[in-house]
Order: structure tokens, then C-alpha cells, then sequence
């Protein structure tokens, strides 16, 4: 596969959390490659690590990985469905909020990418959400790493605030 460099990230540094596994890991290895310098955390330190983020007050990106599943309303799922709203809502109000700084504050909301932890979920699951996908493929990792790409980059400077759902079209309709 190609790379998918995006001027800008050379000399810049992100900060992943969840980075050990799936699509975090997938992430961190994205923003490598296209130059820019790559801190890891622990899930357990992402509020201490974000909040120092803030403080830095030189302008920058937080990039929060949210779920289609808001979108879809997910049943049996309500607990999750609800927390990635109100991580929804957090991305709006901290874009507002670190604005001033010119930190931007988005969201990438990944479709049902196949990763490690996907590999004893029931085929014919997999093939009903695959048979509801509008672009007909599975989404990659790699697809969710340029999109993290893109809004890390200079030219989502002017993008703040927003959710980027990434998932072939599911939640068109």
C-alpha cells in the first residue's frame, strides 16, 4: 500500500491513546509515516495527556476516535451508543472552547473496520454489515489512519468541531 503522506507533519508530534491494538495502532503507524513524531498513552492517562495538550497554547490538533454507532442507533448497545454522543458533544464544546488557542478538536467516526478483535464475530454477521456497505468493500485500517491524516494535517486548519464519519456510506441512508 501507498503511503499517505500529507504535508505539514513533518516536526509536528501526536499524541494516540489506545495505541496499543486495532485501529489505535493503526493511527500511531499512519501519522509515522507521514513524517510526524508519535507520543503513546495509556486510555487511563488520555484526560491528564489532553488536558497538557491544551495548555501547550501553540495551536494543535485533538482527534477523537468516536463509533458509527451513534449515527446508526445501534439496540442492545445503548450504553456505548450513548457515551459516543456525549463524546460527540465534548469534541463540539472543546472546539469551541480551545479555538482561541488555534487548537482544533475533531472526531473520526469509524465504521466496522475488521481487525484483530473482529476475527470470532459470527460470518453471517460480518456479511449482513458488509451487504449494507454503499461503496461494497470493507473499510481498512489504513482507511481510518488517512482520514487521522487529513485532519492532523495543515489543511484541516480550518476545521474544528466536526465529526468524520468513516464508513463507506452506511449511515447515508
Amino acid at each position: 500500500m501507498g503511503s499517505s503522506a500529507a504535508p505539514g507533519l513533518k516536526g509536528k508530534v501526536a499524541l494516540i491513546t489506545g495505541s496499543s491494538t486495532g485501529l489505535g495502532k493503526s493511527m500511531a503507524f499512519a501519522l509515522g509515516r507521514a513524517g510526524a513524531g508519535v507520543a503513546l498513552n495509556y486510555a487511563h492517562a488520555a484526560g491528564r495527556a489532553e488536558e497538557t495538550f491544551a495548555e501547550y497554547r501553540a495551536g494543535g490538533r485533538i482527534i477523537n476516535i468516536g463509533s458509527e454507532v451513534y449515527d446508526r442507533g445501534v439496540p442492545n448497545f445503548s450504553a456505548y451508543v450513548s457515551a459516543k454522543g456525549g463524546q460527540r458533544g465534548w469534541t463540539r464544546s472543546m472546539a469551541m472552547e480551545l479555538a482561541p488557542w488555534s487548537i482544533t478538536v475533531n472526531m473520526i467516526s469509524p465504521g466496522w473496520i475488521p481487525v484483530e478483535r473482529h476475527e470470532s464475530d459470527p460470518q453471517e454477521m460480518k456479511d449482513e454489515y458488509l451487504s449494507g456497505i454503499p461503496l461494497g468493500r470493507w473499510g481498512t485500517p489504513d482507511d481510518i489512519g488517512s482520514a487521522l491524516t487529513y485532519l492532523a494535517g495543515e489543511g484541516a486548519g480550518f476545521v474544528t468541531g466536526q465529526t468524520l464519519v468513516v464508513n463507506g456510506g452506511v449511515t447515508v441512508c
